[in-house]
């Protein structure tokens, strides 16, 4: 095991709170100590290796507590359709992605959003650009897919359609359908060319553990169990098995299920589900389960000691949420959990106190309110926007709080999310910079019960950390986002070092 000694640096350990150290020894994949360059050099081995951080900050490793990993690599190794600006120059790129009759033409990313025409294309529009081809373009929200009618033959689908509106649209159960029986037909190959993608990503952002939504009904079990099987060398995959069958979790033996089991939808689709309606249509949203199925997914997994995750935006969902964790927590009382809400995008302060209180952990995503405020604006009004994803509230109140992406909805990128937090719109939204930080290092590693090994600098925790070029509690506010990864280290390893060839991720020390 080869001994490491950083030095001349910011060693920035969080736990202790507010320790600042010169230097840091590590030995194979563990931190030995941190403190004063000359007390560590007395600890090393013969042949330590000397690594001089040049006055660079380190952080831990960054934590990602929700994104879908392979849609992710996907959205590098497929047609990424994020940047198009309108119906005719996506219809182009779709039809110039061609390159033999009959194959499938996969894109990611589309979000209507943001094309001049406001609208999907339509059916006939698709049909017309690419007639032979099957198509298939998943939707940035995720909670949607647009398909061209070869694709809806090949699938044995039948949709009724007017080709002059949005043609082939698919959401809740037909998208489902639709998104497991592509996710059948996927080959290992494409899988692990995502894998290795999404890999590179993260490690040029300095993660080295991302929480993975993925499987079940809604993304297909063939990604979960390809990521099961297939843990990459440079970054630990946490699996959020998104399965209601709580068989199969025990049959694998893992510790965890769910991550974006619907209670409600989302806001951009007038899903996700409100007390009040949206102020541009008068609906309110829709539930996806009742008490009753609820009841009896949480108690199962409850029971079984399996931490189970689901994805709640709107307060009508949140307060089903609680009202059903309360019954099942009253009736088998256990002090520590951690079942999660992803998300919790709108709660009230009520809402947040019960939640406090049923020691719930809350996976939330800082860079929603960041990047999609103004949508927020349109479909729920500037009040709602002014309470959304209120971190300060949930924060104070007590609560376990982990940040993370929800890629490809918003980019996989930690300090991105950081600058979020702290760039917030309003103050019931916005963090410090130390509490930003913690969301992805210690408290994002609370959410999967990882907090003794990973998320602070201390020893014995395993070597995953991340040297800033700037410091990040010193740049100006506005420059948070900016701030660049110099190195990611990964259980001791470099697994990426900027301006330099990162070796596939198997470490720049020359190992």
């Amino acid at each position: 095991m080869k001994d490491r000694l950083y030095f001349n640096g910011k060693v920035t350990c969080i736990r202790p709170k507010d320790l600042v150290c010169e230097a840091m020894l590590t030995r194979g994949d563990r931190i030995v100590a941190v403190g004063d360059r000359n007390a560590l050099q007395a600890l090393a081995a013969p042949g330590v290796e000397f690594i001089d951080l040049a006055g660079r900050q380190v952080l831990p490793g960054f934590i990602d507590t929700h994104a879908h990993f392979l849609d992710t690599g996907f959205s590098q190794t497929k047609l990424n359709l994020g940047a198009v600006q309108t119906i005719e120059e996506l219809l182009k790129k779709l039809s110039e992605s061609v390159k033999k009759k009959g194959e499938w033409i996969f894109a990611v990313n589309l979000d209507e959003n943001r094309l001049v025409e406001g609208r999907l294309p339509t059916l006939a529009e698709l049909d017309q650009a690419i007639p032979d081809n099957p198509v298939y373009i998943n939707h940035r929200s995720y909670h949607s897919s647009l398909v061209n009618s070869c694709a809806l033959s090949l699938a044995g689908m039948i949709k009724q359609t007017d080709d002059n509106k949005n043609g082939a649209y698919l959401s809740g159960r037909e998208n489902t359908e639709f998104k497991a029986w592509i996710a059948k037909r996927t080959q290992d190959s494409d899988l692990n060319k995502a894998m290795e993608a999404a890999s590179k990503q993260a490690r040029r952002k300095g993660l080295t553990t991302v929480h993975c939504i993925e499987g079940g009904d809604y993304w297909g079990d063939a990604y979960a169990e390809f990521i099961h099987k297939h843990q990459p060398e440079s970054i630990d995959l946490i699996l959020f098995y998104n399965t209601d069958n709580i068989q199969k979790i025990e049959r694998l033996g893992l510790p965890r299920m769910g991550g974006d089991l619907f209670l409600d939808g989302s806001v951009s689709g007038r899903t996700a589900s409100f007390l009040n309606p949206y102020v541009d249509k008068s609906v309110h949203g829709d539930l996806y389960m009742t008490d009753q199925e609820l009841e009896m997914l949480i108690e199962k997994a409850h029971m079984a000691g399996v931490q189970i995750s689901f994805h709640v935006i709107g307060d009508r969902a949140i307060e089903q949420a609680l009202r059903v964790f309360d019954r099942v927590l009253i009736q088998y009382p256990n002090r520590d959990h951690r079942h999660r809400i992803e998300h919790f995008g709108f709660p009230s302060d009520d809402q947040i106190q019960k939640a406090a209180e049923l020691g719930l952990a809350i996976a939330t995503q800082p860079a929603f309110v960041y990047l999609k405020g103004e949508n927020y604006r349109i479909r729920l009004g500037e009040d709602r926007l002014k309470s959304a994803y209120p971190l300060r509230k949930l924060i104070d109140a007590g609560l376990r709080v982990g940040g993370g992406s929800d890629s490809l909805v918003t980019p996989m990128d930690p300090l991105l999310g950081i600058h979020a937090a702290v760039n917030a719109p309003y103050d019931v939204q916005r963090l410090t910079r130390s509490e930003a930080v913690e969301l992805y290092t210690i408290r994002a590693a609370e959410l999967a019960f990882e907090e003794g090994r990973k998320g602070s600098l201390e020893a014995g925790k395993l070597a995953d950390f991340v040297v800033l070029e700037q410091d990040i509690f010193h740049v100006p506010a506005l420059e948070i986002k900016d701030v660049e990864v110099a190195m990611t280290v990964h259980h001791g390893q470099c697994v990426y070092q900027r301006n330099k060839e990162e070796q596939d991720g198997k470490g720049c020390f020359g190992d």
